[in-house]
């Protein structure tokens, strides 16, 4: 046995990493809790969890004695994915919703020491795949309450954690409280991962960019086996190091070799009791060695010479200078320097501020680009409105490269630019990767940036680390980066300005930097910078070399490559695209599978710049054409966002965009692509809109949204939309035409209001037969109803008498549709008192009619047996007439 601080620990209990100590104190350390932190606190581990979720489907009589057995077979063999996703399936959303919440809120769990322990380590963030909250309740108990909380399902909070350096928790796998964000299923885990596109970039963030300490976790639950397939598909092992804690009996040398080459996690083994208590211990040996550090020399202290650039002072009378040269709308920005005064820290540092008041000062902003803006500026709010006064005084700027030069951002810039040259000349080598490679197997990308501008290798490992110490360079693992975004996209346009040949010349073509993964991260900052003269002869190689057919885009790791290219070069990108779709079969596009999630990501992204509107709205009907996703973000989901009016994000009006449409509509050759034009006027003319922020490619600067000021400009596109629909409700195809009907009548009483005479000319056209009229019936009461009020006399008299020639009151037929077979809710709305029996005795009344002429009922005993008892109806009132 060995003493240490506070722990008495076995021989066997692993040391703390130095690195993982290191990374601790430096703040790039998050710790993600799993199930087993939680079981000493009386909640479930996995086996548990699927082993009750067994008996409580066995209790609903869902599973035979067969299932029972291939069921816990596969519980026994660890399978515990499989079960999952069949019990799931079996109890359905909604049981297993309540059997979430009784497991997990109902037992009032409490906080548990090792918990405790968790808070008291500076850990940057706190990830957790767990749907209790005791370790939220365990950071709020230690004084901490003051951290944003969110799950993978508020997507702006996924978006924004790159712009903050707060303390913040993800529940990753979503709440107990909150039903609807649990993810349980491997079905669930496989939509998250595909369609959330926020929660992807938040989980490559945090895995690229700091360490992560695993605790409770078993190599045998699913959440970890899920994640691990994750990191593997964002990351592909280029990664800090991680570490996770685990239990000997679960871990082989095999099994830490593979984790360690795959993943890049290091398994720290131990032999646990039967209480775990080693995980409370392992804890407190990092918090002895933390200790151990307090005490020590401050770096910056201890060398004078290094110059200490730090945060320039942030006051609200410097924000007041900066506000003021936006001068378009100056009540507005005298309202928020009133904010600022009262609140200047908070306003200064949360993203979620600086969204709000850029927001305001320039609201024709694209809300892609703002959102660009507060990711990258680091809560610099002095910075935020620099980059929207550069645009506003040089509206032709294309691209971050430009607007950094802008004098506005130059200013504020040049406070945290070394006055040392040597430190700038290794920030400008630094620049020109997102990441540079200085240890290991990637140090000679540090090495020939060192050659290529004449520093000796061993001066520029030092001035880099001399740069860390004072915060403008960061590490990640063996790569190195410059801290703030701007700033590196400051040097890199310089060196992009005075260097492009010798570039392409030297670094490029040498076998130092051969590798997809150097390629990659020169691609991303070439992204950055957001200029096409810099990056199309590199960009346009590559597409020429490696995207020859549909077949080269058709993995991830080619698709994710092309995704990259076209943050880097859109044009260059989109004309390969184009020419590789040219004479591809629909049938192709049906089996174009494992790159699609990534090109249509690159269309969506294409969607935002004026240049490449056309061409990737074009060929995101075709891809829609073929569709294979059933994400809510495919390709057909994408193309109806097009339409949007009042939060589209496109500079071109709703009647411009309509020629799409248009096309689409007159495709003879193709039902799907003709149906689409439908979709797409379904989504124009609705009245309820929603859609998720979209940014545009790397660094290039989105056109101004196009936005409704009048009243007029929205009901002109939606006649314009109307008279598109009536080339659809003559379409040759029935289903086609029959889709344009439905359109036409869901979309009645929301344009009822605008376009009165020229809606219900149209529904007066509509051809029913049978039950169909009791449907268009429907839609007529309900205009009445919850419109008439904005009707003209005439043309509620118009719709009365179209819904007495309908249905007849002196018909027998529809005198039963309307009273017994589907009642509608408008006859229900009626504020008379009784009106449930009057309807009762209406369908009462008719089958007493229907007694005393039985040759009337007898034509309609077998379609009125062929209705399915449904609500509201009275079928029930009228059978029991005849006993």
């Amino acid at each position: 046995m060995m003493q240490d601080g506070n722990v008495t620990r076995r021989n066997d209990l692993p040391q703390p990493p130095s690195d993982l100590i290191k990374a601790i104190n430096n703040k790039t350390c998050i710790v993600f809790v799993g199930a087993g932190i939680s079981q000493s606190a009386n909640l479930p581990g996995w086996r548990e969890l699927v082993n009750r979720m067994k008996t409580r489907a066995i209790e609903r009589g869902f599973l035979s004695d067969d299932t029972q057995l291939e069921l816990e077979s596969h519980i026994q063999k660890d399978e515990l994915l499989l079960a999952l996703d069949f019990l799931d399936d079996a109890l359905g959303k909604s049981d297993v919703c309540e059997f979430i919440q009784e497991t997990f809120m109902e037992v009032d769990p409490k906080i548990t020491s090792v918990h405790r322990q968790i808070t008291n380590i500076p850990f940057f963030a706190a990830v957790t795949s767990n749907y209790d909250q005791l370790l939220e309740q365990a950071y709020k108990a230690s004084g901490k309450d003051n951290f944003r909380v969110f799950t993978h399902a508020d997507t702006a909070a996924l978006s924004l954690t790159r712009a903050s350096r707060n303390f913040f928790m993800c529940y990753l796998h979503g709440l107990a409280q909150k039903c609807e964000t649990i993810v349980l299923s491997q079905t669930d885990y496989r939509n998250l991962m595909h369609s959330n596109r926020p929660y992807h970039s938040f989980l490559e963030y945090i895995l690229t960019s700091f360490q992560i300490l695993f605790l409770g976790f078993s190599l045998n639950d699913p959440d970890i086996n899920l994640l691990m397939e994750q990191i593997q598909a964002i990351t592909n092992g280029y990664t800090p190091t991680h570490y996770a804690l685990i239990p000997k009996s679960e871990i082989t040398n095999l099994k830490k070799t593979n984790y360690r080459k795959k993943y890049n996690i290091e398994i720290l083994s131990y032999a646990p009791s039967s209480d775990y208590r080693e995980v409370g211990d392992f804890l407190q040996l990092i918090i002895n060695s933390l200790e151990k550090q307090v005490d020590a020399v401050d770096v910056q202290a201890a060398n004078p010479t290094v110059i200490q650039l730090g945060e320039p002072q942030k006051q609200p009378e410097e924000a007041q200078k900066q506000l003021q040269v936006l001068q378009e709308q100056p009540e507005v920005v005298q309202e928020q320097l009133e904010v600022l005064e009262k609140q200047p820290e908070e306003a200064q540092a949360e993203p979620e501020n600086i969204g709000r008041i850029i927001g305001k000062l320039y609201p024709r902003l694209n809300p892609g680009l703002l959102l660009y803006i507060e990711e990258h500026v680091e809560g610099d709010l002095n910075l935020a409105i620099a980059l929207v006064s550069g645009l506003v005084r040089n509206p032709s700027v294309q691209g971050m490269a430009a607007l950094v030069q802008t004098n506005e951002v130059v200013a504020q810039i040049e406070p945290h630019i070394p006055t040392q040259y040597l430190m700038r000349r290794v920030l400008q080598a630094l620049s020109l990767l997102n990441r540079v490679g200085v240890e290991g197997i990637v140090e000679n990308e540090a090495r020939l940036l060192a050659y290529f501008f004449d520093l000796d290798f061993e001066v520029f490992l030092e001035t880099t680390e001399n740069l860390c110490q004072l915060g403008i360079v960061s590490k990640q693992g063996r790569y190195r980066y410059i801290t703030k975004h701007f700033l590196a996209v400051h040097f890199a346009s310089q060196v992009w300005n005075g260097k492009q040949k010798e570039i392409y010349s030297k670094l490029i073509l040498d076998e130092s930097w051969a590798s997809i993964d150097t390629h990659t991260r020169f691609l991303q900052r070439l992204a950055d910078v957001g200029d096409t003269r810099r990056a199309r002869p590199f960009v346009q190689a590559l597409l020429t070399v490696l995207f020859k057919n549909i077949d080269d885009l058709d993995t991830q790791e080619r698709s994710k490559l092309f995704y990259t290219l076209v943050d880097a070069d859109p044009e260059a990108s989109l004309t390969r695209l184009e020419d590789v779709f040219q004479n591809v079969s629909h049938e192709r596009l049906l089996e174009f599978r494992n790159g699609r999630r990534n090109i249509v990501w690159s269309l969506e992204k294409l969607l935002l710049l004026r240049e490449t509107f056309w061409i990737a709205s074009r060929l995101l009907l075709r891809l829609a054409a073929a569709e294979n996703e059933s994400y809510g973000n495919n390709a057909t989901g994408v193309w109806k966002s097009i339409f949007l009016i009042r939060i589209g994000q496109t500079a071109f009006s709703p009647i411009e965009r309509y020629q799409l449409i248009e096309e689409a509509l007159n495709q003879t050759q193709s039902f799907e692509i003709r149906s689409l034009g439908v979709t797409a006027l379904s989504q124009t003319m609705s009245v309820y809109e929603s859609g998720s922020i979209n940014r545009g490619p790397g660094g290039y600067i989105i056109d101004s949204h196009w936005s409704m000021t009048t009243w007029k400009e929205f009901w002109d596109a939606q006649l314009f939309a109307l008279r598109l629909l009536d080339t659809a409700l003559n379409d040759s195809d029935d289903t086609v035409a029959s889709q344009a009907r439905d359109c036409l009548m869901r979309s009645a009483r929301a344009l009822i209001i605008g376009l009165a005479d020229e809606v219900l000319d149209r529904l007066e056209m509509l051809h029913f037969e049978g039950d169909g009229k009791k449907i268009l019936w429907d839609i007529l009461q309900d205009i009445l109803q919850y419109q008439g009020d904005k009707l003209t006399d005439k043309q509620r008299e118009r719709i009365l008498e179209w819904s007495r020639y309908l249905l007849k009151e002196d018909n027998y037929h529809d005198e039963l549709l309307r009273w017994v077979v589907s009642v509608s809710f408008t006859e229900y709305r009626d504020n008379r008192k009784d009106r449930d029996k009057e309807i009762i005795d209406k369908a009462r009344k008719l089958a007493e009619h229907g007694y005393k002429k039985p040759s009337l009922l007898r034509v309609e005993l077998p379609w009125l047996a062929s209705q399915s008892v449904q609500f509201p109806s009275n079928l029930y009132a009228f059978g029991q007439f005849f006993g």
